[in-house]
């Protein structure tokens, strides 16, 4: 995460990572590997990376195929994102709770 917020990964190293923190994100223990002030930064860096790709004109049948794949990418990492940043919230509440 430290790596894209400080800039210090290229963008183009950026879906890696995002793609890496997916079994971070996931995790079905009680834990939380995110905070809910990482998880908007991930989130941050996801829109970041989304928003500025370039507008493809008419492709050819592979960059297509490639575009599903990347599309299939960020709609988990956005799912993913958003159960961590539930499970953060509810979690970071009830501590602040007790």
């Amino acid at each position: 995460m430290s790596l894209m917020t400080s800039r210090i990964a290229p963008r183009s190293f950026w879906m890696t990572l995002l793609t890496d923190a997916l079994p971070l994100l996931e995790q079905k223990q009680v834990k939380v590997i995110f905070s809910a002030e990482q998880t908007y930064e991930l989130m941050r860096c996801l829109e970041d990376l989304t928003s500025r790709r370039p507008v493809h004109g008419e492709s050819d049948t592979e960059q297509l195929q490639d575009d599903d794949i990347e599309t299939t990418k960020v709609e988990m990492l956005r799912l993913s994102l958003a159960r961590n940043l539930a499970r953060a919230i509810i979690r970071e509440g009830s501590l602040e709770g007790s």
